[in-house]
Formats: structure tokens, sequence, C-alpha cells
């Protein structure tokens, strides 16, 4: 006997419908893998803090909403939208407890190997879809003896790839548009006596992310592209951010360090990738005193 993937849906909307979460052995074959891959996340991976996984999951909760009211993959038969969302709900968590350790486990990856980061998280999604496909099978009713179809398996693999890319997508945009706003907020109060900071245009509150030497100017770098020209010398400029969590990574280019998201080869340059788009060149005298103060290279 096999089961279409609409059939997998129904039996586990109706499942979470009628029993506790905890209820089933599934469940904590789930949970259990998660613990896992999370102390395995823990050893070099940089974790979320607590708020910002909050906030991941309840951008989840709304994930799982928008998901039941459309009722992709054929989920929209399987019954009223409280049955769809209780069969989304559990599947978003399912899936960020798999999509989440991995994805920054391939980021990791990335920075060690060189890889582009969209080329790790592209990985760590492919990976991740494999064990969240097999929890997703046992969530919507697949048990031993009753195995679906491969092409029955395949579906749901790309069904669920298509899912956590379109998540994970918007949670890596996220983390550089609305992270960031933290980093300028820490930014703004651990460089509140920084005097080049109040050169900046009153709109940007003090967010600066770079600095590029332009002949007689430096070019102040903002969030979204902006950038504005001042007139001074680079060196002048590095002085009056003494205060800042920054420093200067090539004669050229004072980088703010919470706004590093990033780095990538070229060639046998290193070039750090700022929030913005940005992209600055590192110096190859100056590798060795970043990496012993703590900076991601």
């Amino acid at each position: 006997m096999s089961l279409s993937v609409s059939e997998w849906s129904y039996l586990g909307a109706c499942r979470f419908a009628r029993k506790p979460v905890c209820a089933n052995r599934p469940n904590r074959f789930v949970i259990s893998v998660f613990g896992r891959l999370t102390m395995r996340e823990l050893s070099g991976v940089d974790l979320p803090s607590l708020r910002e996984i909050l906030v991941e999951l309840a951008i989840l909760v709304g994930i799982a909403i928008v998901l039941a009211a459309l009722g992709p993959f054929g989920s929209f038969s399987i019954g009223s939208f409280a049955v769809r969302l209780a069969y989304w709900l559990p599947a978003t968590f399912i899936g960020y407890g798999f999509f989440r350790p991995l994805t920054a486990i391939s980021a990791r990856l990335a920075e060690r190997l060189h890889f582009h980061s969209f080329v790790a998280l592209a990985a760590g999604i492919v990976v991740a879809a494999l064990p969240a496909t097999i929890a997703m099978g046992f969530l919507g009713g697949v048990r031993p003896g009753h195995w679906p179809s491969l092409d029955g398996w395949f579906d749901l693999y790309s069904n669920v790839v298509i899912v956590g890319s379109v998540i994970a997508l918007f949670f890596t945009l996220l983390g550089q548009g609305a992270a960031p706003d933290e980093r300028g907020e820490s930014l703004a109060q651990s460089a509140s006596s920084a005097p080049f900071l109040d050169r900046l245009p009153p709109a940007w509150n003090g967010q600066l992310v770079a600095l590029e030497m332009e002949d007689h100017y430096v070019r102040a770098h903002g969030r979204d592209g902006a950038s504005t020209l001042i007139l001074m010398r680079m060196a002048d400029a590095a002085r009056e951010l003494d205060g800042a969590n920054g420093t200067r990574v090539h004669r050229s280019w004072w980088v703010m360090r919470n706004c590093v998201i990033g780095k990538r080869r070229e060639g046998r340059g290193l070039r750090l990738e700022l929030v913005g788009g940005l992209t600055a060149p590192v110096a190859r005298d100056r590798v060795a005193p970043l990496k012993a103060d703590g900076w991601p290279l």
C-alpha cells in the first residue's frame, strides 16, 4: 500500500488535531534528532541569541498560517483551515529543527573552504531536506510496511526543498536586513565616543558600515547602499573612530566589525562581505592581526 502526499498530509493533520504532540513516537524521534544536531551546531558555529530564536519561531508561526491559508502541494484538500494549520504548524517547526542547524553548519564550512555564502546555503538546504523529508513522511502518516513509492518520496522531497528554500532565503535576507539594525543599534551605543560619527548624515543615526578612501576624501558607506563623501584623510578619519568597534583592514578601507557578514577569496586576495552588498579588500599584512583579534577570517 502506498500513500500520496495529500493522504500523508490528511493523516498527519488529523493526528495532530486529535492528540498532543508528545503522544506521537515519530515526534520523539524528531526531537532526539534535533537535539543531536543542535549539540553538533554548538561546536564552532555561531549560534543565534535567544531573542533571535524567539523572533524566528514567531515568524515560523506566521509562515505556517500563510501555508495553511494557501494550501500548497495538495494540502488544501485535506480539510478546513484549522486542519491544515494542524499539519503545517508542526511541519514548519520540524523543518526548522533540521534546516536551522544544518544551514548554520554549511555556512561554517563555507567560511573554512572559502565558498560563497549562497552556495553553502544551497548545499545546506539539499542536505537538510533529506532527514526533513523522512520526518515529514512520518508526520503525514508513513509507517513501516506502508512505504510510498519512489516517486512519492521524490515528490515529497521536492516539496520540502521548495518550502525550505523559500524559508531559508527569507531568514538569510532577514539576517542581512533586519539583523544589521540590531548591529547598528549596538554599534551606535559602543561607538558613541567616536567623533567621526557626528560627521555622518543625521538620518544614518551613526550607523556606519565602512570608509573607503577616494583621493583627498573618504567615502562613508551606510546601510542600503547609502554613501557620502567627507573631505578628510583616511588616517584622520580612522583616528576619530578609535572609540568604534572597527579597524583599518586595508590602506584604503576602514570597516565596522559588526557589519561583516561573510568573506570570499578572489585569487590570492581576501575580501570581506559587508552589510548592504559592499565588499572590502583585506591587506595581506592585516590578515594575521585581524584573525588574532577574533575577526571572521
